[in-house]
């Protein structure tokens, strides 16, 4: 037997060894970050905001306490607001008029036009002062009492920011 042919031999068993050795390690490394990413996940979740693992909502989505058939009027509004415990104002997303809805008779008691056509997307109430959002984020601003538009603020936001909420923190 060849003296080059044992050697060449033996190194290719140590090279083919190797190489499974360094395969069956990297497999490995795989499966070890696969589940630190998803075990990291899972405590991401757990800890996040205000939730606990013991948090109810104080209501159910499934089984709701009251619904309300909303006229064909209000078929297209983006915005809800409460105006007192029986009422709530409303936007239409495109036409520009503020609705009053009477939750006890279900029916619109009050529209304003406020605006041309346009895209409002949001509404908030201070006093007697209804915040409308556009999506290109200005604001229009109406006054319940005489339902009268009371101003307009351009924000230096635009139509790439496509603003999709408002609020008022008191």
């Amino acid at each position: 037997m060849d003296i080059n042919y044992i050697f060449a031999n033996q190194y290719m068993n140590k090279r083919n060894s190797l190489l499974v050795f360094l395969i069956l390690v990297l497999v490995l490394l795989a499966f070890i970050a696969v589940f630190v990413m998803f075990k990291g996940k899972a405590d991401a979740t757990k800890a996040s905001g205000y939730f606990t693992s013991d948090f109810e909502l104080p209501f159910s989505i499934i089984a709701p306490d009251m619904q309300y058939t909303l006229p064909a009027k209000l078929k297209e509004i983006s915005g809800l607001a409460w105006h007192n415990e029986f009422q709530v104002y409303a936007v239409n997303d495109e036409k520009g008029i503020l609705y009053l809805f009477d939750l006890e008779l279900g029916k619109i008691i009050a529209e304003n036009k406020f605006g041309k056509h346009g895209d409002f997307e949001a509404l908030t109430k201070v006093d007697d002062l209804v915040y409308i959002a556009q999506s290109n984020g200005n604001i229009q601003i109406v006054n319940t009492i005489d339902n009268e538009k009371e101003d307009k603020i351009e924000t230096p936001l635009s139509i790439r920011n496509d603003v999709e909420g408002l609020c008022y923190d008191s």
